[in-house]
């Protein structure tokens, strides 16, 4: 039966192949904040497109379940090729793994997943290394940009330049600070990270449609209104509020999910880490002027929705998940298209 030392080689030579590219700004000085910015945001796009969504590491761990489920079926093991079979169709549909393997688990699965965990680990901490040492140098550059507006008394536009400095140094705790601590309580705002998809665990992305095939966020964006993910560099996506004011229907620090206009939806998911009784609670909020649709799935079956929303609709579930269950939360077009589609999430799950 094969085993997983090809994925951990091939792994590995993708981690020495990021880490080499440490990403710096430029030599040559913008003149303005808005270059200095434009600078910063193209660098750590490229960051986050180094490995996008890990699929490296997700296809080897799905090769060495399709070979291990072959193994099984050759010996006669057919109890475990099924244990196998129903692994990958669990991961095809989550592309994530709980934070421990379930008791019982065939040692060859459980193999599997370790190899799975620290290829992962590693690669993600490559590129959280690599997004702290940009944005320390973004952070260097305005500091020096900032004193010359000062010494040229161009008050307005130094008091600009601090406010981008408070932003980049929030992005820069919010990366520094990501951890995979045990925890029976997840709020998806407060959980909600400028820099890594998957997060604590929750992940972005969208579905082509309410039972399709779930699709992780690429391409992280940022600006004075925004920081988000989306698709294809416009919708589906999902973005925090980090203005001051209202936007779009979403207040300050509140998140929104934007539906695509092709009728794709978006999706926020969440892997349940431990098996238990679990309290789903939480609100799609009215958000912008559009008409939308919005869902609550759990192993991929809706256990609420509203199909023609215009108002908040909050939703309070109790359900009963197994370690490495998904559910969703799921916005989409609605009856008049995908503009002004905006919908503002809270939700809280907590696992008894």
């Amino acid at each position: 039966m094969r085993r997983v030392g090809s994925m951990m080689n091939s792994l590995l030579t993708a981690l020495a192949a990021l880490s080499c590219c440490v990403a710096t700004l430029p030599a040559a000085q913008p003149q303005s904040l808005a270059e200095y910015k434009a600078i910063y945001d193209l660098e750590l796009k490229n960051i986050n497109e180094i490995t996008p969504g890990m699929q490296s590491i997700e296809q080897h761990y799905l090769k060495t379940l399709t070979d291990l489920e072959a193994g099984f079926k050759k010996a006669g093991d057919f109890p475990g090729a099924i244990m196998v079979m129903e692994e990958r169709k669990r991961f095809e549909s989550c592309r994530m793994l709980p934070d421990a393997t379930p008791d019982g688990t065939p040692g060859s699965i459980a193999e599997a997943q370790k190899a799975f965990r620290k290829s992962y680990a590693e690669v993600d901490s490559a590129r959280i290394a690599r997004i702290e040492k940009l944005t320390r140098q973004y952070v260097d550059a305005l500091r020096g940009h900032t004193r010359i507006l000062l010494e040229q008394d161009k008050m307005i536009l130094a008091a600009e330049v601090n406010a981008e400095i408070e932003r980049a140094q929030a992005l820069l705790k919010s990366a520094s600070t990501e951890g995979s601590k045990e925890r029976r309580k997840w709020d998806f705002r407060k959980d909600y990270s400028l820099t890594k998809n998957p997060t604590k665990g929750w992940v972005y992305g969208w579905k082509p449609s309410l039972t399709g095939e779930f699709v992780s966020y690429q391409d992280a964006y940022s600006d004075n209104k925004w920081s988000g993910w989306r698709w294809n560099n416009f919708v589906p996506s999902v973005a925090l509020n980090q203005g001051d004011e209202v936007r779009e229907g979403t207040k300050p620090n509140d998140v929104q999910l934007h539906p695509g206009s092709s009728g794709q939806y978006s999706v926020v998911r969440w892997l349940a880490p431990a098996s238990g009784r679990t309290k789903v609670t939480g609100t799609f909020g009215a958000g912008n002027a559009g008409i939308v649709d919005v869902h609550v799935l759990h192993r991929g079956m809706v256990v609420f929705q509203a199909l023609s929303t215009a108002k908040d609709e909050p939703f309070s579930l109790n359900l009963e998940v197994k370690r490495g269950d998904c559910i969703d939360f799921a916005v989409g077009a609605g009856r008049n298209g995908f503009g002004s589609c905006a919908t503002p999430l809270e939700a809280v799950i907590s696992v008894q």
